[in-house]
C-alpha cells in the first residue's frame, strides 16, 4: 500500500512545473534601465537633515533623563526592587479563584494528601528522603505557580506528574 502511495507521489512530483533558465542573460537590460547615480547622491539621501535632528533632540533627552531617574529610583536601597513581593502561600483553605484549574489543583492536592496518609505506616529508607523532599518542594513550587497563573493547564499537568512520582516512590518504599 505504501509503495503505491509513494509511486503516486513521485508521479505527482514529476508533473509539477519545472524551472527553465532564461534564454539570454537578462542583467544587461536591467542595468541599462537603472538610473545612473552619482557617488555623492546616496549619502545625501541617507543623512538626516539637521532640522529634523534638532526637532527630536529635546524629546530624546527628556526620555533618557526619565529612564535614568526611574532606574535610579528602582535600584536605590528601599526602592521597589528591594521590596519583597507578596507571594500567596498555597493553602487548601483558600477558596478557588476564578479558574476551574485552580479548583482542580486543590482537589488533586487533597486526594494526594489522603493517599499519602494511607501509606504513612511504612518506614521510609534514608536513601529516598532527599528524593521525597525534592518532590514535595517541587509540588509546592508548582502550587505557587498555579496561584500566579491559575489558568495554566500545563502547570496542572506538572502537578499531577509530580504527585504521581511522589506516590510511586512512596509505594516502592512501602513494598520494599
Amino acid at each position: 500500500m505504501n509503495e503505491r502511495h509513494d509511486d503516486d507521489l513521485r508521479f505527482a512530483l514529476r508533473t509539477l512545473r519545472q524551472d527553465t533558465p532564461p534564454e539570454r542573460d537578462l542583467w544587461p537590460g536591467i542595468a541599462a534601465r537603472l538610473e545612473p547615480r552619482s557617488a555623492a547622491e546616496p549619502a545625501a539621501r541617507t543623512m538626516p537633515s539637521a532640522r529634523r535632528t534638532r526637532r527630536w533632540q529635546p524629546f530624546a533627552l527628556a526620555a533618557a533623563l526619565a529612564l535614568v531617574a526611574v532606574m535610579g529610583w528602582r535600584l536605590q536601597p528601599g526602592g521597589v526592587a528591594d521590596a519583597p513581593t507578596p507571594t500567596p502561600a498555597p493553602s487548601l483553605a483558600q477558596a478557588p479563584r476564578h479558574a476551574p484549574l485552580r479548583a482542580e489543583a486543590v482537589r488533586m492536592t487533597r486526594d494526594y494528601q489522603i493517599a499519602l496518609e494511607r501509606m504513612q505506616g511504612a518506614p521510609m529508607p534514608i536513601a529516598l528522603q532527599p528524593a521525597l523532599e525534592d518532590l514535595d518542594r517541587s509540588a509546592s513550587q508548582v502550587l505557587e505557580a498555579i496561584d500566579h497563573n491559575p489558568r495554566s493547564a500545563q502547570l496542572l499537568q506538572t502537578l499531577r506528574y509530580t504527585y504521581d512520582r511522589r506516590l510511586a516512590l512512596t509505594r516502592r518504599a512501602a513494598l520494599s
